[in-house]
């Protein structure tokens, strides 16, 4: 094998895979896992990543992927392809189909890859979904899109086969993150129930819209060691689940999730009282509770109050935004949640065992000295006071 070889040379072995499997003259094949996939990692980010808004002609960018087929050895581990804005799509689409194959020609061993697909919805999909199947020892897969890409073509089927196909031969799988593909129920269902991926321990689908409660409650029943589950259905699904069993006069079901992730956003389906149930009834064992919510008055305080069920909380987030056609000169938060009648309560009773908090809000009655008093263990506080005024209310400037 020479040292370095040009795309034409790369193409030539690999329509003999055999021979690219097989060769020993490669002296990286002789180093240490961790320190290939250093080399390597760095190689496809000085290959792939440009500055946002850079766009370069080909023939000046890094030589580095000469180097690659050195890199991608038996004894490789981790495999990240990163994307950002800069180049063109269809050169770096080239390079990515490139690293993936002969990834999955020389190194089997493969546990981590992170890929960025940001322009897989056309003819390619398919050669993608074969190509990462071929990983039989994946532990971390992380295939998530761009929301931006939300209006191209989108192949729910295919995307729905790709789960299928990770459910027979990617069974060690303990991470997956897919944000913003049009995964459906069925997918869900062939990654866990046909399939044999019953070993996830963080199921990442946030952005897939297409999943329904049913999605959600055929991986909390599938999943034993599930511990982190992102999608916007989770709570009404949650809430459903218990809803389902008091109405048939059944036990409730415990999941022993320990975080709890709630989007609340636009064309997010909540009913009053959806957090209780999820908390109180079915998930008894939260600790940390991530929450993302419009300023539209439908989660309130009593909602928020409701965690006061739990037994331990270590983790606080919220992050608040505002609908597009909310009106700014009747700001308030009389529908809302707020500091003192959501926030408040739950410091006084999780301050001392509270590690994080996280405000990203845009609470008008936001006390720090209050959260001081009572949240002596903090290990980490940001707060983040955002307004759509150059000044307060005057009602509340009059208050201060």
């Amino acid at each position: 094998m020479k040292l370095f070889l040009s795309e034409s040379d790369i193409v030539a072995l690999m329509d003999n895979e055999l021979d690219l499997e097989n060769n020993t003259n490669n002296p990286f094949d002789q180093l240490p896992s961790n320190v290939v996939d250093g080399f390597l990692n760095f190689t496809c980010k000085s290959i792939f990543v440009l500055p946002s808004g850079v766009y370069l002609p080909r023939q000046y960018l890094p030589r580095a992927i000469e180097y690659l087929p050195l890199l991608i050895t038996p004894h490789l581990t981790e495999l990240e392809i990163p994307w950002k804005a800069g180049g063109e799509i269809h050169i770096r689409k080239k390079d990515a189909h490139f690293i993936l194959r002969l990834a999955s020609v020389r190194s089997k061993q493969l546990k981590i890859l992170r890929m960025q697909l940001k322009f897989n919805y056309d003819s390619t999909f398919p050669f993608y979904i074969n190509l990462i199947s071929k990983f039989s020892k994946l532990q971390v897969l992380d295939l998530s899109t761009d929301d931006r890409l939300l209006k191209l073509p989108r192949f729910p089927s295919a995307q729905d086969e790709f789960l299928h196909l990770l459910g027979q031969h990617c069974t060690e799988i303990r991470e997956l993150s897919a944000e913003d593909h049009p995964i459906t129920d069925a997918g869900i269902r062939g990654l866990c129930v046909i399939g044999n991926c019953r070993s996830i321990r963080l199921l990442n689908f946030y952005g897939c819209k297409a999943i329904t409660n049913q999605g959600i409650k055929t991986a909390l029943d599938n999943l034993p060691f599930l511990k982190i589950l992102r999608n916007e259905a989770t709570i009404d699904g949650l809430a459903e689940i218990a809803q389902n069993a008091a109405d048939q006069g059944l036990p409730f079901p415990k999941y022993a999730l320990p975080a709890l992730y709630i989007f609340i956003l636009k064309e997010t389906v909540y009913k009053a009282g959806s957090l209780e149930k999820s908390v109180l009834l079915v998930c008894p064992y939260i600790t940390q509770v991530d929450m993302a919510l419009m300023c539209d008055g439908i989660v309130k305080d009593a909602d928020l109050v409701s965690l006061l069920s739990l037994k331990n909380l270590y983790i606080l987030k919220i992050v608040q935004f505002l609908p597009v056609n909310f009106n700014e000169v009747t700001f308030r938060y009389s529908g809302g949640i707020t500091f003192e009648g959501g926030v408040l309560p739950l410091l006084k009773k999780f301050g001392n065992s509270l590690k994080i908090l996280e405000l990203y809000v845009f609470f008008l009655d936001l006390d720090i000295l209050t959260i001081m008093q009572f949240c002596h263990k903090l290990q980490y506080l940001y707060l983040h006071m955002r307004s759509k005024y150059d000044r307060w209310p005057k009602e509340e400037e009059q208050n201060r």
